[in-house]
């Protein structure tokens, strides 16, 4: 029996998954990845509010081929680094322009992400712990959301969980004078570390790198293991890293000067930090130090239920001896530490915490596998289970019946009719509804079986009952809500009423509408946010048609808004209901009127 394999208590059977063979759980871990990963990636549009915005920029690098400056509707967008888009601009390239290709994008990082968990956890603990802690990971709502939608940040949470992963292979052996033994493996996995933290400055700036480092400066201090610091890998590990963090900003500069460099510098770097004196904050998402207190727990459900029982066990140090204690504090240390040091900048997102879900849930895993190798649980995790079994079993119940009336009675819960959108694909939702109430009820209900005959093995029951509610509830869900959030009905509509000619005119659209019209049409449509410079638009000969959201006409004057004739309107959601306009002649102008498509008359 191997170091990272502990002889399992009397009360387990020979077979018992803690005495898995290591391959036997990697191919299990990386089954479950890539199942959970790539689960509803090719079956549903790009979604708002962001899915159009990234995947049309990596559309315009691709056709473009400028790989320096990424553009959206043909401006320059220096919001973030490009390294998420050459990536996607990559599988374009190979595999051509697709809302499943450009989703592809985040879902390979998932893969690997949740491979990384996995190792990490296996080697602090052991395998079965490794594929408890992917699955947690891998089932965190955020987690899960973030990974399945076209964004930059799935590969900034791979690079800085690559970072982790590196830091406890180099400052946390199995065993002592490990590394001086093999001295090599610690040098390159200093060197890894370096390179992560500049890849992870290429996807989105200094929070990468400062997720990553924070916690790692912390332990060396805290557990005075300057030793780490006494090695010559440091210095070309440094030089890579300033190099990739450079990297970026020189490139804008021998394009464009100190004005386009700027652009990224400033905006998205410095006044995250220091906003400036006229409070115009360009980066957005502004929120007060405590934000973060009061929406992490939504976020990583259902498995904010066990942090209780997590702390206590961690406490107490219920673990195998085996086990390797300083490397499962720090990853328990990365996500209070994270939060923390991103209360600081003045802007803040929910998503920016998803980087720090990975160590959280392999911390997670590693109790639920602990408890699993005991002769008896203790009360707190026995009361914490029996929670997370009926949180669960009521959730999935909850969102089966939701998503059945979503799919037949949609009016029932919404106030307006999804039902033509998405009506062929009733069958599929209801054939996963019934697999996902019958498999939950097989996997919780012999788990409250286990827990009534005062079983330890009742948390891994409770993570492949979860795991089967993401993904089978996951998959319902993208087929329902896409009639809700894809846009490409719209793009085909304007196609079909030949909107785009003599042209169209975009008026103060938001980056969802000027991502998708080129996304969908190829076509880059005018944008305005001037009322004068709209009715200057007007006035050609013959005048074009006029897209906007309804609640930006009260911004257009009388003059202007009477000559508006709507021909067709798309509702997505209380404040997004887009409107197609024809413009009247100025000499016989009229008020607008509807012609009854969708029924929302205007005055």
């Amino acid at each position: 029996m191997t170091h990272d394999e502990p002889a399992p208590p009397a009360d387990l059977p020979a077979c018992s998954p803690a005495q898995w063979p290591r391959h036997h759980a990697l191919l299990l871990a990386l089954t479950v990845s890539v199942v959970v990963s790539f689960v509803g990636v090719f079956d549903h549009a790009v979604w708002t509010p962001d899915e159009p915005r990234v995947a049309e920029i990596g559309r315009e690098m691709l056709v473009n081929g400028d790989y320096v400056v990424p553009t959206l509707a043909g401006e320059p967008f220096l919001e973030k680094p490009p390294l998420y888009w050459w990536g996607m601009a990559g599988l374009y390239h190979l595999f051509g322009v697709s809302d499943g290709v450009a989703r592809t994008t985040s879902a390979l990082a998932g893969v690997l992400t949740l491979l990384l968990v996995y190792d990490v956890t296996r080697r602090v603990s052991n395998p079965f712990a490794g594929l408890m802690g992917m699955m947690v990971t891998a089932t965190m709502v955020g987690f899960f959301k973030t990974f399945h939608r076209v964004l930059v940040d799935p590969w900034l949470v791979l690079f800085v969980m690559l970072g982790y992963w590196a830091f406890v292979v180099a400052a946390f052996p199995r065993q002592a004078g490990e590394l001086k033994k093999r001295p090599r493996h610690f040098a390159l996995a200093v060197f890894v570390i370096y390179l992560a933290g500049g890849l992870s400055f290429l996807c989105k700036g200094l929070v990468g790198p400062g997720l990553l480092g924070a916690p790692i400066v912390l332990t060396i201090v805290l557990r005075r293991r300057w030793d780490l610091l006494r090695h010559w890998v440091h210095v070309p590990g440094g030089m890579v890293f300033l190099a990739l963090c450079a990297l970026w900003p020189a490139l804008l500069y021998e394009r464009g000067g100190v004005e386009l460099m700027s652009g990224f510098t400033m905006n998205n770097l410095l006044y995250r930090f220091f906003p400036p004196e006229d409070g115009d904050l360009r980066t957005g998402h502004v929120n007060p130090p405590w934000y973060y207190l009061k929406t992490f727990a939504p976020d990583i459900m259902p498995w904010a239920i066990a942090l209780p029982a997590v702390c206590h066990w961690f406490w107490r140090r219920r673990l195998p001896r085996e086990w390797n204690w300083p490397a499962l504090v720090f990853l328990g240390s990365v996500y209070p530490v994270g939060l923390c040091l991103l209360s600081v900048p003045g802007t803040k997102r929910v998503m920016y915490l998803v980087p720090l879900m990975a160590p959280l849930g392999a911390v997670i895993g590693a109790w639920i596998a602990a408890i699993a190798q005991r002769e008896h649980a203790h009360k707190i995790d026995r009361r914490t289970q029996i929670v997370q079994i009926v949180v669960m079993g009521l959730t999935a119940l909850a969102v089966s019946v939701a998503l059945l009336i979503l799919q037949y009675r949609p009016s029932v819960l919404l106030r307006y009719d999804i039902e033509p959108w998405i009506g062929p694909r009733a069958v599929p939702v209801a054939i996963l509804m019934v697999l996902l109430i019958a498999v939950e009820a097989l996997l919780l209900g012999r788990a409250v079986r286990r827990w009534m005959r005062r079983s330890t093995r009742v948390g891994p029951l409770i993570a492949w009952a979860t795991l089967a509610f993401f993904v089978l509830g996951g998959s319902a869900g993208y087929l329902v809500f896409d009639g809700v959030k894809s846009l490409h009905k719209m793009t085909a509509d304007l196609v079909e009423l030949d909107a785009f000619s003599p042209a169209l005119v975009c008026y103060n659209p938001d980056e969802v509408t000027q991502g998708i019209l080129p996304y969908d049409t190829g076509i880059i449509p005018e944008a305005t946010s001037d009322p004068a410079d709209l009715a200057r638009w007007l006035g050609r000969t013959p005048p074009p048609k006029v897209l906007t959201f309804e609640r930006h006409l009260d911004t257009l004057p009388q003059a202007i808004r009477s000559r508006l004739q709507l021909l067709k309107s798309w509702r997505y959601s209380k404040r997004r209901i887009y409107g197609l306009y024809e413009v009247a002649p100025a000499a016989g102008a009229r008020p607008a009127a509807t012609p009854g498509h969708d029924g929302l008359p205007r005055p």
